[in-house]
């Protein structure tokens, strides 16, 4: 087969007579020009060829090298068309036009020249070795479709990115060392198959995580990073840069050409598999100690509720008792007392505040859970990279005993300005946590910049050039979390467009300034301070820099007086970018009104911003407040250290690092708690009212006992006590601390039952209610109080109270969730509804299962739901997961991920090997959730609609998806996402799973925090985890 293709070739190569001919009569006619016909000797010379053998047949000089020849252009090559092989090395050539007459050419060495730019090669399909290095060529877009090309070498240019390749088919061997490319992002793609050799060495490579977009070229078996002819990229200086090759580039043969051995890929996979483990085994005792923290919070709060929730408990029987109804038990027709209604007045107002302290405990643990769960995911990630890159990349959190954090405590401090923070009312800053950011290929790339400027610190002006300065760090934590991501990976390259500037300032105040602003003019508070508490706590990350050339920003004289509502390190009037001021400005300032030593840099040059560290702080105020920031906790660092002991078993280091760094919040509420801040409520002067108010019912309730079963003549005989006029009504029955055991069956209507409108029982030893007869003989009942009797289960089955709005059922022995089911339809009326101190309430998601089943309710134990900051924000978070809202979540769920750097150290199989383009892979949706939840059902309808024009991703395509913290029982919408194979579902009120049995390629699950009971639907299922 071989013999035939080159037998078809050379006959295609065969020149007839007639054309050879005209070939030499046009080398003829060229060399009446004298310079021409100097040249073409001199390529005759060059080749061991006389003109006058090359005039005799010009067709036959196949091979061309030229040395001894200093010229911008060869246009003569075109009277050598029929060439296969180019040599032309270090002649001055700049350009690469003259090639175009050659079709012929296999081979084209261009070496040591000034060429910039490709050209001139689409005509040369039968390319297969092209030689171009020690050019000047800045980009590989110019290179045509080469079919059969098979080398490429552009050593030693000025390349910046690898591009053009899928125009390369054949391309075996890709040669790009010495040039000044700095990532591999969109260089090489999968369809690029038959690349084996690969040189980057001495590149601006500086990140471990570049390598792995190598994954994707499964036939590489040669990679060079460092090469003794051209020296080394900084990667090969990076920690353990051999372990992660072998481990990510799984096909390598040699690495920097050197062979690797089976014991050397062997080993690097043994020390990868063994620091996964000992990072899981880490996160392992961090979920323990955060599931321990997590039960020893409950059980406070749950403590310092109940307390609230019995004198809310005790108000509300005392204002119903005085204020509806008489005391005998007949309607309140000449109305209360003025000594009542006073004591009504003060019960009410008791009741608001109690209400208003259970609403700031739910917020406090709201936001104490948020930040842990923020700060957990924070961690989670921080520990995947440091694994992922090998230990090069980590954030380390400093200690008093660690001098460089004592120098950022002191800079921080020296950098606050009392003046600019007096309208505010804060008065100083206290540091609370120090994390010291270490990217080893940040540093490589200081350095190196550093040497290439020969930067003499000796001289005064350089060493003042070389500052740290601070940068604001975004409000929004997810925005912040990605920030200080990408900055811990790459610094602030990937996060400014090339020719903008990076905003410094040596002021904390304007680092701080945008922050501020979006909350003084919205919040103050009645002692004046505009400052609300979430926004007295702070985050700024300080980095080291050289300023180089730094000249005053153009126009900053006239900005002077700037304008109030624009950040200060803003430019109000126009972006800072570098084409405005030349390449050899590294940096220009703003000098501030008040201040020309306070001032604000815009750093063109990102290689000289060296982020060093992240700093979280506190301001301090004159004023006391109830409330403290919640890492105010650091404030004491040997008091937290001493708590967590208390609370979490001895651990390590590192894990008694973690849940200090994770649970501080948590750590911080249980400090409030103890601190007394929240026991306004309960204090002598309720107890007082509450006395007062009981001793003045007392006197007006005539003596009555009673015990065994409640029957009709129980309540006449209750009625004949209290009301002696047989014809009267009665609308309140309160048989308060009696000894009645069960509400029977037996119950027959009477005008008594149905006249009654409130039913007071508490304290009584009731353990069975027959709910269907009660409904029946009691139809108007309005209020039920069952406290404190021993209630085991509710048996409500049928029954129907058409008009009862508020139940009572706290202190029993109820344990059965489900057994509130029956009230959805049952009491369409229910407002109010108490169920605490019940074994139910051990489940820490029985409040909000009662709010699933019952969202009419407006109270739920003392509160209303509105007021229960958790329960209100999973209503929020609360949709109807119909398609359309699944096509809507997924859509820009994958928009939000184009904006990101997802990923930058994981390769297809760290992910799975999810290799569609439409897979979601697995973050946590949490931005799209949480923008959803502060829309109207309205509004979220527009989105959803909005969202078919484009269309939508298809719902087939999804692979993986993440929904946490709402009120959702139901799965059904599962099966519009047949596909999937990694599904979070985190804290809902889930409680049947047998949706998930039609997920068969389901490999992770994740319901955890749900009312799951069985595991049964999961049988046939092949999880991993």
């Amino acid at each position: 087969m071989a013999d035939e293709h080159d037998g078809a070739t050379a006959r295609r190569d065969e020149i007839s007579s007639a054309v050879v001919e005209h070939l030499r009569s046009a080398v003829r006619q060229a060399m009446k020009d004298q310079e021409t016909a100097e040249v073409v000797e001199l390529l005759c010379e060059n080749s061991g060829w006389t003109v006058e053998d090359f005039l005799q047949a010009p067709h036959e000089l196949k091979a061309l090298e030229v040395f001894l020849l200093s010229t911008p252009e060869l246009p003569q090559l075109r009277l050598f068309p029929y060439l296969t092989v180019v040599k032309i090395i270090h002649v001055g050539l700049e350009s690469m036009r003259s090639l175009s007459y050659l079709h012929h050419v296999e081979e084209l060495w261009l070496n040591e020249n000034n060429i910039r730019r490709i050209e001139g090669l689409h005509q040369m399909q039968r390319l297969r070795r092209l030689f171009l290095q020690g050019n000047r060529i800045e980009t590989m877009s110019d290179i045509p479709h080469l079919p059969l090309l098979q080398e490429l070498w552009l050593c030693g240019n000025q390349l910046r990115h690898i591009t053009g390749l899928n125009l390369l088919p054949a391309l075996t061997s890709l040669w790009v060392a010495s040039n000044r490319i700095a990532t591999l992002d969109n260089a090489f793609t999968a369809s690029m198959a038959s690349i084996e050799e690969l040189n980057l060495s001495s590149n601006r490579i500086y990140f471990l995580g570049q390598l792995t977009h190598l994954g994707v070229l499964k036939s590489l078996r040669r990679v060079w990073f460092s090469d003794p002819m051209y020296g080394d990229a900084p990667i090969c200086h990076l920690s353990n840069y051999t372990t992660f090759s072998l481990r990510h580039l799984l096909q390598l043969e040699q690495l920097d050409g050197v062979a690797i051995t089976a014991e050397q890929r062997s080993l690097a996979i043994s020390v990868y598999a063994k620091k996964s483990i000992y990072y899981s085994m880490r996160r392992a005792i961090l979920d323990r100690n955060v599931s321990i923290l997590l039960a020893r919070m409950q059980q406070e709060v749950e403590a310092k509720r109940n307390v609230v929730r019995k004198a809310l408990r005790q108000i509300n029987l005392e204002i119903t008792a005085l204020s509806e109804a008489a005391p005998n038990g007949s309607p309140a027709t000449g109305g209360a007392t003025e000594e009542e209604q006073g004591h009504v007045s003060k019960l009410r107002q008791a009741r608001d505040r109690g209400e208003v302290e259970l609403e700031g405990l739910e917020r406090q643990l709201l936001d104490a859970q948020e930040r842990t769960g923020f700060e957990y995911d924070s961690l989670h990630e921080r520990l995947l990279l440091e694994l992922n890159s090998c230990g090069n990349i980590r954030l380390e959190e400093g200690s008093p005993e660690d001098a460089w954090c004592a120098n950022a405590k002191e800079l921080v401090a020296s950098r606050f300005d009392a003046a600019l923070y007096e309208s505010l009312g804060v008065t100083g800053v206290k540091v609370n946590r120090v994390f010291r950011i270490m990217c080893q290929g940040l540093r490589e790339r200081f350095d190196n910049r550093m040497r290439e400027l020969d930067v003499d610190l000796v001289d005064t002006r350089n060493r003042r050039a070389l500052v740290r300065l601070f940068s604001a760090v975004p409000k929004n934590l997810t925005e912040q979390r990605r920030f200080l991501h990408e900055v811990m990976i790459n610094g602030f390259s990937g996060l400014y467009a090339e020719d903008d500037g990076v905003p410094l300032t040596n002021s904390l105040y304007y680092a701080d300034q945008e922050r501020l602003m979006l909350t003084k003019t919205k919040h103050r508070d009645v002692y004046g301070v505009r400052v609300p508490l979430e926004s007295f706590s702070g985050q700024l990350v300080v980095s080291r820099l050289f300023l180089g050339k730094c000249v005053s920003e153009m126009g900053a004289s006239r900005e002077q007086e700037a304008n109030g509502e624009v950040p200060f390190m803003k430019s109000e009037r126009r972006r800072c970018t570098r084409r405005q001021y030349g390449d050899e400005v590294f940096s220009i300032y703003r000098a501030a009104p008040h201040d020309a030593s306070v001032k604000v840099w815009h750093m063109f040059e990102k290689s000289l911003v060296l982020p060093e560290y992240v700093i979280d702080f506190t301001y301090t105020t004159k004023l006391h407040r109830l409330n403290s920031p919640l890492l105010s906790v650091y404030d004491d660092l040997a008091a937290l250290r001493a708590r967590i002991e208390k609370i979490v078993p001895e651990e390590a280091p590192d894990s008694a690092t973690d849940i200090r760094t994770v649970g501080y919040p948590l750590l911080s509420f249980l400090q409030w708690l103890d601190s007394g801040a929240p026991h306004v409520f309960a204090n002598e002067e309720t107890d007082k009212m509450l006395r007062s108010a009981q001793g003045l019912r007392q006197t007006k309730t005539v003596a009555f006992q009673v015990s065994g079963i409640l029957t009709n003549e129980l309540i006449e005989a209750y009625k004949s006590h209290v009301s002696p006029a047989a014809e009267s009504l009665m609308v309140l029955c309160d048989m308060s601390g009696q000894q009645i055991t069960c509400i029977p069956a037996s119950l027959a209507t009477t005008k008594l039952w149905a006249s009654l409108t409130h039913l007071f029982l508490p304290d009584n030893k009731i353990s069975s209610i027959a709910w269907e007869s009660l409904a029946l003989v009691a139809p108007a009942l309005e209020k039920l109080d069952l406290c404190n009797n021993v209630l085991n289960s509710l048996d409500f089955a049928a029954a129907h109270f058409p008009v009862l709005h508020w139940l009572c059922l706290s202190f029993n022995r109820l344990h059965a969730l489900e057994d509130l089911l029956p009230l959805r339809e049952g009491l369409p009326r229910l407002e109010s509804l108490d169920m605490d101190h019940n074994p139910w309430m051990a489940n820490k998601l029985a409040e909000v299962y009662c709010f699933a089943v019952l969202p009419q309710l407006q109270h739920l134990n003392g509160i209303s739901p509105s007021r229960h900051a958790s329960l209100l924000r999973r209503q929020k978070r609360t949709f109807a997961m119909d398609q359309g809202m699944l096509q809507y979540i997924v859509a820009e769920e994958r928009r939000r991920q184009t904006q990101d750097n997802v990923g930058v150290f994981m390769t297809q199989t760290d992910l799975d090997q999810m290799s569609s383009e439409d897979v979601v892979k697995i973050v946590s949706f949490e931005a799209v959730f949480a923008e959803l939840m502060e829309k109207t059902e309205k509004d979220r309808a527009c989105l959803v609609s909005a969202n078919r024009d484009p269309p939508a991703p298809p719902l087939r395509s999804v692979r993986s998806f993440c929904f946490r913290f709402s009120l959702m029982r139901g799965l059904a919408w599962l099966s519009l996402l047949p596909q999937l194979r990694h599904l979070c579902l985190q804290s809902h009120v889930i409680e049947d799973l047998s949706p998930l049995a039609e997920l068969r390629h389901l490999r992770t699950l994740n319901v955890s925090g749900n009312l799951v009971k069985t595991a049964k639907p999961l049988a046939g299922l092949r999880l991993l985890s």
